[in-house]
């Protein structure tokens, strides 16, 4: 069954009433609805269609959402293939897949998603090696070898599997030890083996538009912090504000033209929309190495959005003039994502800088297997948003937890915020 809902969403602190109308329809099918709450709550022209999951009951007010009704969180793929959908309706999906493409064109929908097999040669670690062609000099030293001639000479390295995603799928090697599984596991599948890079990882949202590339400001990669995680290249979060202090302007400004660079070679192959890369800062040196490329929508831009959309106080629509004397005209990363989709040149726009905000996810591990209702009052309590799912298979998200301040103080180190949280886990 479906049933048409609103979406509240209570993000803890100022509230905003802005007006946003999308040139077309477009209905966004979301296995997480999380993932599409990136525009302001009063979105003309703008659908959902998700799982009826705790969250989505919980904070339904003003969203055009249709909610599905099933025993089980239904795939992306399944939500798509059960809907019922208006023939030329403008569809998009947080990862886009051949399976996918292939029931839009079955149900006569227009999928706004650049095509799956571009992004798999952009983000999949060996054909990504290509891909990049001259822009293969932003990685770390690298090579491609096949599993069984690996071996440790001493120096840690990283290994990578062509498919690897939010950590799964990559290795730290330390010891002649760390290899012997995967040797006799998989002796002939070839990996992409990267030199380590001991150091900060930040991740950069962007948006490639029919004019150019949006790029928005950093933020801090949590990675791999107990007890949010078991696994210690897992990522669990995002800090906006740490990230803006602990980069110097020169490192920035490094991070802004890798990510342009990246852009505009994604652009020249008919990429539209969102992509994110991930950097990592070599802790001695201070220099900047690209180790991801997410061809996608990444998941922190929809709380990325949430914290521009509070601060664009004195916007009016383009071509309105400012409300503020010398205000450039401005947007969300999740509003420019779907306004490049759509086709539009965004060359007279720029993306709003985010000063501070974080979130971090405790993901499902062997010790944390659930959250107890006084677990997530203590936490609401701190003044934190707290977004609840309802999987229990490790490794998945169980909370999300926003705030607009730091929960990082320097690189792998809580901050007094954060370490109240961890403690109340």
């Amino acid at each position: 069954m479906i049933r048409k809902v609103d979406f509240l969403l209570n993000i803890g602190y100022t509230e905003l009433i802005m007006t946003m109308k999308l040139p077309k329809p477009i209905t966004y099918i979301a296995r997480d609805i999380e993932r599409a709450l990136g525009v302001p709550e009063n979105t003309v022209n703008y659908a959902i269609i998700s799982n009826n999951s705790t969250f989505a009951k919980e904070a339904v007010h003003r969203y055009d959402v249709a909610l599905v009704e099933s025993d089980k969180t239904l795939s992306t793929q399944e939500l798509l293939h059960n809907a019922t959908i208006e023939e030329g309706t403008h569809i998009l999906v947080f990862k886009n897949t051949k399976a996918i493409e292939r029931i839009a064109a079955e149900k006569g929908l227009q999928l706004l998603n650049p095509s799956a097999a571009l992004a798999g040669r952009i983000e999949e670690k060996i054909s990504q090696l290509d891909w990049l062609g001259e822009l293969e000099t932003f990685l770390p030293p690298h090579h491609v070898a096949v599993c069984k001639e690996l071996s440790f000479d001493g120096e840690k390295y990283i290994v990578q599997f062509n498919h690897a995603h939010s950590g799964e799928g990559t290795m730290l090697i330390t010891s002649e030890k760390d290899l012997a599984s995967i040797k006799e596991t998989f002796p002939e599948r070839p990996v992409r083996v990267t030199q380590f890079i001991d150091g900060a990882v930040y991740t950069v949202n962007s948006v490639v538009h029919a004019g150019g590339v949006l790029v928005s400001s950093p933020s801090y990669q949590i990675t791999g912090l107990s007890p949010f995680t078991d696994n210690a290249f897992t990522t669990i979060g995002n800090d906006w504000g740490v990230a803006n202090n602990m980069l110097s302007n020169e490192q920035k400004s490094s991070i802004a033209n890798m990510a342009m660079s990246i852009g505009e070679k994604m652009r020249a192959n008919g990429w539209k929309g969102l992509f994110g890369i991930d950097i990592v800062v070599e802790e001695n040196s201070g220099k900047v190495y690209l180790i991801e490329i997410n061809a996608r929508q990444p998941a922190s831009t929809t709380y990325e959005s949430q914290l521009q959309t509070v601060l664009v106080v004195n916007r009016q629509p383009h071509p309105n003039p400012p409300l503020i004397k010398g205000r450039e005209y401005v947007l969300s990363t999740f509003e420019a994502h779907l306004k490049a989709l759509l086709g539009e040149n965004l060359s007279e726009y720029t993306l709003v800088p985010i000063p501070s905000g974080a979130q971090i996810l405790q993901r499902v591990t062997k010790d944390i297997t659930d959250v107890s209702i006084e677990q997530i009052s203590a936490i609401r309590d701190l003044g934190y948003n707290v977004i609840v799912y309802d999987e229990r298979k490790i490794g998945v998200e169980l909370l999300r937890i926003q705030s607009n301040a730091s929960f990082i103080q320097a690189h792998n180190v809580l901050s007094q915020k954060g370490s109240e949280i961890a403690e109340i886990l």
